[in-house]
């Protein structure tokens, strides 16, 4: 039996700090000139332009949206039929991502994340049904990939984080008391009756950190929350490396998806391109955030068997999946286990395909799985 619960109220959607962005996704079109948005948005968004274009032999109005979450660079594109329609979807993305972003932000500690891990050995509390089902989502994916994912990753990851700034890396006994608190099987999240859900953690020490799925379950959601809205004809969320997009039946263009030259982090070198009408595509690695410790650069992706972080048997790993918080941890999972298993693990999750890619000295070997040239259309 779960101990006496206490509440977590609903926590205020926080604005987010904007930053200008260039990401690896690519649409052209052609129309009128961009004419911005006149009221705010819940992200504070660099720019939000809108503009009419012809896609195909369709008219239709595009609405832009870059802005920053989680850390992360993200953006936003929507066609709709009318200026109007295309700023409802908008804004409905954006309020998405506020919402998630303030209630799965574990270094935020008014957030539910926080909360929950705080209580960690204590009382059960009830959240959101955004954290309950984010969490409900990082326990399905911890099954699926046979623990290569793991949420309960946190305390390993505050380890390492330390030891980056320290400049020493952690003893094999610290190690080995944070990967004691790994335990998955041990979670308690359960759906309550009003669509909330009671969360407990029963072991002190415990952190979830679900930064390996909450942006691509993030982007998803927006999607989801888009459509919701008046009829939009296509929409493509990407926060950072995860995207998602989706389009109407009868769209005439896909949304193409760049994969980033792993070896040029700073230029940004396309390696290849990805085709999808619907879908999501996550792209992981340890070219943009990575840890130094004592002089050595070492992966911010820790490995919850060894409790170390990942020994670049993958420079990254990109992967194709219906569901956007599948597409991230998977793209996780793979970086843990290396190209071979990696490719194991898509072929036995339906719906997955992927682009490993190795280094073979400076030359990149690419691992893939047997359906991803169907959505590659080259640099």
């Amino acid at each position: 039996m779960m101990p006496a619960m206490r509440r977590v109220s609903r926590w205020t959607i926080r604005s987010m700090a904007a930053a200008a962005m260039a990401l690896a996704c690519v649409l052209g079109g052609c129309g009128g000139a961009d004419e911005p948005a006149a009221a705010p948005y819940a992200t504070d968004a660099v720019s939000v332009t809108f503009r009419q274009e012809t896609v195909g032999d369709r008219a239709a109005v595009r609405g832009d949206a870059d802005f920053v979450t989680m850390s992360t660079e993200g953006r936003l594109v929507v066609y709709a039929a009318d200026r109007a329609r295309a700023e409802t979807a908008i804004r409905a993305a954006l309020d998405r991502v506020a919402e998630i972003a303030a209630a799965l932000n574990r270094y935020d500690p008014s957030s539910e994340l926080s909360a929950i891990n705080a209580a960690a050995g204590g009382a059960p509390l009830e959240v959101s049904s955004t954290t309950g089902r984010a969490i409900e989502a990082a326990r399905h994916w911890w099954q699926a990939s046979d623990g290569a994912f793991n949420p309960l990753v946190g305390p390993l990851v505050v380890l390492w984080k330390e030891a980056a700034r320290a400049g020493v890396e952690p003893s094999d006994e610290a190690v080995e008391a944070a990967r004691a608190l790994l335990d998955m099987s041990a979670l308690d999240c359960e759906p309550l009756a009003d669509g909330r859900y009671r969360v407990r953690l029963p072991q002190a020490g415990m952190q979830l950190d679900l930064g390996g799925l909450a942006k691509g379950w993030a982007a998803e959601e927006a999607v989801a929350a888009a459509r919701r809205t008046e009829d939009p004809h296509s929409v493509l969320v990407m926060l950072g490396g995860d995207g998602t997009v989706w389009s109407e039946p009868g769209w005439p263009r896909k949304w193409t998806v760049a994969v980033q030259d792993p070896r040029d982090a700073g230029s940004r070198t396309v390696l290849t391109k990805i085709e999808l009408a619907n879908g999501s595509v996550v792209t992981s690695g340890d070219y943009y955030r990575y840890l130094e410790v004592n002089g050595r650069r070492l992966s911010h992706i820790i490995d919850p068997g060894t409790g170390r972080p990942t020994t670049g048997r993958l420079a990254g790993a990109t992967v194709i999946h219906p569901d956007g918080g599948g597409a991230d941890a998977l793209a996780t999972a793979c970086m843990v286990l290396g190209p071979d298993e990696a490719l194991a693990l898509l072929a036995r999750t339906a719906g997955a395909d992927g682009l490993m890619l190795s280094l073979s000295g400076e030359a990149l070997v690419r691992h893939e799985t047997a359906g991803f040239a169907a959505c590659e259309i080259g640099p």
